[in-house]
């Protein structure tokens, strides 16, 4: 007895293997298609390339608009990405049929004229038509000229609906011949008026199929926030239902217009292939199991930015070129060969199509960005992330951007009048944040070029988490962050009124200055104009020493009174500027750390920011850490090493989930008060 259960366990066994075989062989097609005859772009061409006919209006070209403007009647035509909705009747005069097209128009017409009388409708159609107030003559071009002559293309449904509703007996099909393999619905998202995608005529094959489901592979960017997928997550439009619902109506609709614009049909062989498609219906063409092919691809302004694994390896190039070829805003397509392992955050890159440039521009939430993705770390994944943020913090804040890129978290945060503290370790990245500042025009942006480690520390040595009284912060700042800031604005609780009013300024300088010079007074008052640009210039000349080091009142203070300390600080006072920041100005602190491989680890350093003492508090310091978790520990992997920092937890802690990295690696961002871990 236990030999047979024995045995009937192990037989099903071997059943249950060889049907996730045999699945597993079905899901993962692409590996066993034979890719050997697709070498070049043209190959793709040629491939899709392919014939089908189609049901046509045949009308003249003045009365065309009527029937396009008919929402009702758009149901019935046919929108494929790319392909004319009005064809010039002289182009496809010899591949033009009158098959089916008369007795289409009688049995609808039969339809209807009963239905309004209140008869049966499929009863046996009269062979008198003679009481018929339209022309049934289908051949209106014979005494015509031809140019005048427009065709409109229908799509399957007008075929289903002439089965459903005007056909007792047969139903009309056109033959589609030569197109088996090809003969797949194809459409764009980009195609339809009404989100209605139509399709072709159905081939013998689709005739029982109940609904028509079409996948959208979701474009996750466009031009301003750069992400561009082929998303695992299909949409689906059901026309069934919409056909189910609306058919009658919509059919009556056709009819009015037929009737009153002596509207023909004709049977129109039409040229269909690549130009018809977009970039995941071509992929999805040559690539059945397209899931498998590529999941997504990131667009970082020109660049498009793709994962391929090695299995891939003989296929990457005929997807770049299809990605760079229907994609007239991308120039340059690369693939990431290997992981962030470094410092830097920055990877090896294999050029697959387009242009080696890696230098690109973007936009996002009206920021401009300018990076070489070759030399610095930038996700546009991110984006939704940043948003959050955005919308936590509040206004007159203060940012600390530990780990902070090309610095899009600082550029979008002082339209909210913070003032901000913006690191990188990379000396790329730190001069492509101070580009992007000059670009964008932000004045309340200080930028550092330090470890992560050695930033935190000089923001606490520069005492800014404890709120004083008075709340001044004095600091030296370089020649960069010089260009960087307007003491104005970072001293203004309003950093875009002030930034308006300095603009104003100028401009009425300039108006001054071009009245002078009409009037020709400009070198007779010369001293009127140098008073004018003193007021600009404001506290830009008072607040911001260029001596070499702290300024008194007078032009013949010194900056030590020994040589020794003159010696110590000789390298540091060479290039630094004395600045005083009202600190009142500002509420919280928000402290960024977006490096998540490491991030937890620089948590330890905010141990030395001073505890409370005399008079002076410690301010809100919300810290941002974002880290890399399983999703089984994430939590606890949060709690154990900021329990291993501070040897308590925060009461009040939260966890976000960002982002999907791997099967088993998520993205995590855990934010507390840091106060409470630093106040006895």
């Amino acid at each position: 007895m236990l030999f047979k259960i024995a045995f009937i366990v192990y037989f099903l066994f071997l059943n249950y293997v060889h049907l996730l075989k045999k699945n597993k062989r079905a899901f993962y097609n692409f590996q066993i298609m034979d890719t050997t005859n697709i070498k070049s772009l043209n190959d793709v061409k040629e491939k899709l390339k392919y014939r089908k006919e189609a049901y046509c209006l045949l009308l003249n070209k003045y009365k065309v608009n009527d029937v396009l403007k008919n929402k009702y009647v758009k149901f019935w035509l046919l929108n494929i990405y790319k392909f004319p909705s009005v064809l010039v009747y002289n182009d496809y005069k010899n591949l033009t049929e009158d098959r089916d097209g008369e007795s289409i128009l009688k049995d609808m017409y039969s339809y209807f004229e009963k239905k309004k009388k209140g008869e049966t409708v499929h009863e046996k159609l009269a062979d008198n038509y003679e009481d018929l107030n339209i022309s049934l003559n289908n051949n209106i071009v014979e005494n015509s000229e031809d140019d005048i002559f427009r065709l409109v293309p229908l799509n399957n449904y007008f075929n289903k609906v002439v089965k459903d509703l005007f056909k007792n007996e047969e139903s009309i099909c056109v033959d589609n011949t030569n197109n088996e393999n090809k003969d797949k619905e194809f459409q764009s998202e980009h195609e339809s008026q009404l989100n209605l995608n139509n399709t072709e005529i159905n081939d013998d094959k689709k005739k029982n199929s109940i609904k028509r489901k079409r996948s959208i592979y979701e474009m996750d960017n466009d031009d301003e926030h750069n992400i561009y997928g082929l998303n695992d997550d299909k949409k689906y439009i059901d026309m069934e239902n919409i056909y189910n619902k609306n058919k009658l109506e919509y059919a009556g609709e056709l009819f009015n217009e037929i009737k009153k614009n002596d509207i023909k049909i004709k049977v129109v062989t039409l040229d269909f292939g690549y130009e018809n498609m977009n970039t995941s219906e071509v992929l999805r063409q040559i690539f059945p199991s397209i899931n498998e092919i590529i999941h997504k691809f990131e667009i970082v302004g020109h660049i498009a930015h793709l994962n391929f694994c090695n299995k891939l390896e003989d296929c990457k190039k005929i997807i770049a070129e299809v990605i760079l070829d229907k994609n007239k805003s991308i120039k340059t397509v690369i693939n990431k060969k290997d992981i962030l392992n470094n410092v830097h955050r920055t990877f090896n890159i294999e050029l697959l199509a387009g242009e080696k440039n890696y230098i690109t521009e973007l936009k996002e939430n009206n920021i401009k960005i300018k990076v070489n993705y070759e030399l610095m770390y930038w996700n546009s994944k991110l984006k939704k992330e940043r948003d959050r943020i955005y919308s936590i913090v509040q206004n007159n804040s203060i940012i600390i951007d530990v780990f902070g890129g090309v610095g899009i978290f600082s550029l979008l945060l002082s339209s909210k009048s913070c003032l901000c503290f913006s690191n990188d370790i990379n000396k790329h990245a730190y001069d492509y944040m101070n580009i992007n500042i000059d670009i964008n025009k932000k004045k309340n942006i200080l930028t550092y070029n330090l470890d992560g480690r050695q930033f935190i520390e000089k923001m606490i040595d520069l005492d800014i988490f404890s709120i004083k009284n008075p709340d001044i912060l004095t600091m030296h700042i370089d020649e960069q962050n010089k260009k960087n800031i307007s003491m104005d604005i970072i001293n203004s609780k309003d950093h875009a009124l002030t930034a308006k009013k300095q603009k104003e300024n100028k401009n009425n300088i300039y108006r001054k200055k071009k009245q002078l010079i009409i009037s020709g007074n400009e070198n007779n008052n010369p001293a009127h104009y140098e008073q004018d640009t003193a007021n600009y210039t404001l506290n830009v000349d008072t607040n911001i020493q260029n001596e070499k080091c702290n300024v008194g009142n007078s032009s013949s203070d010194i900056c030590s009174s020994t040589k020794e300390d003159q010696n110590k600080n000789t390298h540091d006072q060479e290039s630094q500027f004395k600045i005083d920041i009202n600190l009142s100005n500002y509420n919280d602190i928000h402290v960024l750390m977006n490096l998540p491989q490491l991030a937890l680890d620089f948590l330890d350093a905010f141990k030395k920011i001073k505890k409370q003492k005399e008079n002076n508090t410690i301010r809100n310091i919300f810290i941002h850490c974002y880290y890399f978790s399983n999703p089984e520990s994430f939590y606890e992997h949060a709690e154990k090493s900021i329990m291993s920092h501070f040897k308590k937890l925060p009461q009040d802690m939260k966890v976000t989930e960002i982002r999907k990295v791997a099967p088993n690696k998520l993205m995590y961002a855990v934010e507390f008060n840091l106060k409470e871990l630093l106040e006895e």
